[in-house]
């Protein structure tokens, strides 16, 4: 088996915390599931991009974890990177024709959003 290495600085500058060995089990509503290879949050859109854009270039295969339902995690758990996404803003922005535009992250929760809108 190869044993890949990553240099991981372009994110540490971006102020992302790469983790490793990271159980999945606290971040999924079934409680289950071994751990990722590598793990980070991500809490803006900007975050996420970057974080995704690298994972292209490094050629490290990542997946993007949200609120932890509808998925269920192997025992064997996640080779690559775990994309905690946190990115949760809820945004309402009147419209000049009396409409209201409801705008949310790709991380928020659906229950958020309705309280909101």
């Amino acid at each position: 088996m190869v044993v890949m290495t990553y240099d991981f600085s372009e994110l540490k500058r971006l102020n992302i915390e790469v983790r490793h060995a990271v159980n999945l089990a606290p971040f999924t509503t079934m409680k289950v599931g071994g751990a990722a290879d590598y793990f980070v949050d991500v809490t803006t859109i900007d975050q996420l991009t970057a974080v995704i854009s690298w994972c292209h270039t490094a050629a490290l295969p990542y997946f993007v974890l949200g609120g932890g339902s509808n998925v269920l995690i192997s025992d064997r758990g996640v080779r690559g990177l775990v994309i905690h996404n946190r990115c949760r803003a809820v945004m309402m922005e009147d419209q000049v024709d009396d409409t209201v535009l409801l705008s949310a992250e790709s991380g928020a929760a659906m229950a958020g959003v309705a309280r909101q809108s």
